[in-house]
């Protein structure tokens, strides 16, 4: 909620929203909270460049047994994208210290996070 407050002057600009799922049981992660929020940054800040003006993109989180999944869904400018097409290397270097990995599903129009929740 913080990184997509921060954010929001810029998805405002961008002519996309961001939106938390209700739905969200408390999870615990054991991170850097600095490393995890320039995590979060980095996928906000792309989807804003690659998403259409007027998506609404829903962010879930989810325990996923020893997995903490942050989903990015609802983006209309993922055609065409492969895994390979993000990160860059300042963000895989971030994904290394978080053991975090980052998977974008075409078909579902989202982006998933996952990070090691142990």
């Amino acid at each position: 909620e913080l990184m997509i407050k921060l954010s929001a002057r810029f998805s405002d600009m961008a002519g996309v929203s961001f939106t938390m799922d209700s739905h969200c049981d408390p999870v615990k992660i054991e991170a850097s909270p600095f490393l995890l929020q320039n995590v979060i940054w980095f996928c906000l800040d792309n989807i804003m460049n690659m998403a259409k003006g007027g998506d609404m993109v829903s962010i879930a989180v989810e325990n996923n047994g020893s997995d903490v999944l942050i989903r990015f869904s609802g983006i209309s400018g993922l055609d065409g994208m492969t895994n390979y097409d993000l990160p860059a290397k300042r963000e895989t270097i971030l994904l290394k210290a978080l053991n975090g990995k980052l998977r974008i599903d075409n078909g579902a129009g989202e982006i998933v996070l996952s990070l090691n929740s142990n």
